[in-house]
């Protein structure tokens, strides 16, 4: 192969520089050689290992696919994916104290009982203090609605909202019967007892007494 160089200082000098030929044959032959020299090694490897399992006694052969096979299952089990459901939510653990609502017929219906309600049910969320409720059902009568009220005190309420002017009567003419449980009343007359009077001017004022209530018996 002949290459020209042309002088960068004299240019009427042209200098001819000749270069050995390659054979790019040769190289191919060679790569060709080397693969399957690099074939025929693997080749006895794996001969050899055979020939070395096939030596092996017949305890050997089973420890080795014991082995294979506990390898195999550790590999699946690593790799299988999780689908179990995800643990349960954590029950919120309440205190042994219950704050209790006394209603006429409508339950939770009436605009004085679920703005109590919503006021317990917030203080309860904060304070962890269980809340519930009990309609009076039948004549809505303060006489008839004496049992139920005597049902919330036999159940041990430490506080007794009622809510409403016939369950307001009710828990007046039996809170006698419960000295030690604490009485709030709306919306109803409580003919000066010394029951807790909840302000009733707003649904907003009697949901922030009921609140207030539920929280002083945490």
């Amino acid at each position: 192969m002949t290459l020209m160089l042309e002088c960068p200082f004299r240019t009427s000098a042209i200098h001819r520089v000749t270069l050995p030929e390659i054979d790019a044959t040769r190289y191919v032959r060679a790569a060709s050689r080397a693969q399957r020299g690099g074939e025929a090694v693997i080749a006895h490897a794996i001969t050899r290992m055979l020939a070395a399992i096939h030596s092996w006694t017949r305890r050997q052969r089973i420890a080795a696919a014991a082995g294979c096979l506990l390898l195999l299952l550790g590999t699946i089990w690593l790799l299988w994916p999780d689908d179990s459901p995800p643990p349960p939510p954590r029950e919120r653990q309440y205190k042994a104290t219950t704050a209790c609502l006394l209603t006429d017929d409508q339950g939770l219906n009436g605009d004085t009982a679920k703005a109590v309600w919503a006021g317990m049910q917030e203080a309860s969320v904060e304070t962890l203090v269980k809340v519930q409720h009990l309609a009076i059902t039948g004549p809505q009568t303060p006489a008839n609605g004496v049992t139920y009220y005597n049902t919330l005190g036999v159940q041990k309420c430490s506080i007794i909202i009622a809510a409403g002017p016939i369950p307001v009567a009710a828990m007046i003419d039996g809170l006698p019967s419960f000295p030690n449980i604490r009485h709030f009343a709306v919306n109803g007359d409580t003919k000066g007892s010394t029951v807790t009077v909840v302000d009733a001017t707003s649904p907003q004022t009697i949901q922030a007494g009921a609140r207030a209530a539920v929280s002083s018996a945490a």
